[in-house]
């Protein structure tokens, strides 16, 4: 699958939360993850997969938990980060 959208401002907080929780990252990940996020508001709904790497919100003390999915980003191994709220899209 193919993602496509425009690139977007977040609200700046997540480079301190990636740096806190990069020794979780690692451990699910295998890899050191960059301290940032590329924000994108999507052209389509995307629903993470069954298999998404997940974090749960009692392995760091949060209350969210958090999905790792692994991709391609300009030819870049990459991870889209995002809470599972239970929400779609």
């Amino acid at each position: 699958m193919r993602l496509k959208g425009q690139v977007t401002t977040g609200m700046g907080e997540i480079s301190q939360w990636m740096d806190k929780l990069k020794d979780f990252y690692h451990r699910k990940t295998g890899t050191l993850l960059f301290p940032g996020t590329l924000n994108l508001t999507l052209e389509q709904d995307f629903s993470a997969p069954d298999d998404a790497l997940r974090l749960e919100g009692a392995d760091y003390g949060g209350s969210v938990p958090i999905l790792l999915i692994p991709c391609l980003f300009e030819g870049r191994q990459a991870f889209i980060v995002r809470t599972d709220k239970g929400e779609a899209g």
